[in-house]
């Protein structure tokens, strides 16, 4: 009876193959990997910087935040030519069909060129890397949902939030809730998620006809409609690590979550449950590698690291330098313009203050001859050392997260 069934077992794949249809490795048990590269939090910072060891970017090493990160050395880090070189290297390492590009979102605005072009020189440099996913973060509507909508269409990839409404539609905005890709016979979905208090962080104008809902609330009317669809869920998700655990906590049935909105290194992957977290600090300094490990359309495995985009480790790719230089070519003199010189490290805290915070707050109470002054939010951005151009200081006098 046993070699019976063996012998139609056979019978049944050599029919399938005779007829066209393909088997696929996750179908007769085989291990297949798919590896997802990511980034978050961008903030339109397309330059690499230098860094300094006690602060160097964001909210990163801030010591009254909970995941304190420090840099190792001083040098020159991220930027999107060394990002594009990291990007193509591992494309050219493993199967280029089987490896997505995708983004957790705040990522056009908060730095001068970004500004000066309402986002589409960002956009622009993704289109040339290949991202094909972006979840919209609370400051990828600084320039208004309609230029939200015009970059999407400049990128020619789709971005989404399944937690937006857009009120006009009833629909999640720009009905881009999620992605599905097909590798190897497995569907993988994708699924994006922006953060709920995103009308709480900008100008209201810029989110008329616009409703933020909590992401866990909307996940349990999506995602069995989505679990049918698909084997293997990724949550993409711009919420911050804290919401994410609690996602994590409620929801076994997501794979995997890639986050952003807080700034977190979550290079080993942490599993809560059922789920696996990870995230990719900020500011284009380190990109994201997951390797999803996939046995009958199942996930079996994940294994995650960063990579620090050093320059001195990644050279940085000619083609993105190129077009890097024609976008700033019609805006180079105001970027480039020499504001003043930094003798020591002026340094960016989020949570506690900093020699920034100082150094602004003194400017404007000698400007208006005050005793006291409030600043809103500019608590995290690129420290400013040496000599400070327009841009830089621009980078430096961001917004909260």
């Amino acid at each position: 009876m046993k070699k019976l069934i063996n012998a139609m077992v056979i019978l049944s794949i050599l029919t399938s193959c005779k007829s066209g249809n393909k088997i696929t490795s996750s179908e007769i048990g085989e291990t297949q990997i798919v590896t997802i590269l990511h980034t978050n939090d961008i903030h339109g910072n397309y330059m690499p910087f230098q860094t300094t060891l006690g602060s160097a970017t964001s909210q990163t090493s801030d010591p009254e935040r909970d995941n304190l990160i420090t840099f190792e050395k001083e040098g020159e880090i991220g930027g999107f030519a060394a990002l594009s070189t990291a990007v193509k290297e591992i494309r050219n390492s493993r199967d280029n069909e089987n490896v997505l590009l995708l983004d957790s979102g705040d990522t056009f605005s908060d730095d001068l060129l970004g500004n000066l072009t309402e986002g589409e020189a960002i956009i622009t440099m993704m289109k040339n890397l290949g991202y094909e996913y972006l979840a919209l973060g609370n400051h990828d509507f600084d320039y208004g949902r309609d230029r939200t909508e015009e970059l999407m269409k400049i990128g020619g990839f789709p971005l989404g939030a399944a937690n937006i409404i857009d009120k006009r539609t009833g629909k999640s905005i720009f009905n881009n809730p999620y992605l599905i890709k097909e590798i190897r016979g497995t569907k993988i979905a994708i699924l994006a998620v922006g953060y709920h208090n995103t009308n709480l962080t900008g100008s209201s104008d810029n989110m008329k006809n616009l409703e933020f809902r909590r992401g866990n609330e909307v996940l349990k009317e999506i995602l069995p409609e989505l679990m049918e669809q698909a084997d293997i869920i990724v949550l993409l998700s711009h919420q911050g690590t804290a919401v994410d655990r609690l996602t994590a906590e409620e929801f076994s049935d997501i794979d995997l979550i890639i986050g952003g909105h807080s700034h977190d290194l979550i290079s080993k992957p942490e599993k809560i449950n059922n789920t696996y977290m990870v995230q990719a600090m900020a500011d284009a300094a380190a990109l994201g590698d997951i390797e999803l490990e996939i046995r009958d359309r199942k996930l079996i495995g994940v294994k995650a690291q960063h990579h620090l985009l050093w320059l001195s480790n990644y050279e940085e790719d000619p083609e993105m330098q190129s077009l890097i230089g024609e976008l700033r070519a019609p805006h180079r003199d105001h970027l480039e313009e020499k504001i003043a010189t930094a003798t020591d490290v002026i340094d960016r805290q989020y949570k506690s203050e900093s020699t920034f915070e100082k150094l602004v707050g003194n400017l404007l109470r000698s400007e208006y001859d005050a005793d006291i002054s409030f600043l809103p939010g500019v608590g995290y951005g690129i420290s400013l050392q040496g000599e400070i151009t327009r841009e830089n200081l621009y980078l430096a006098n961001s917004s909260s997260p």
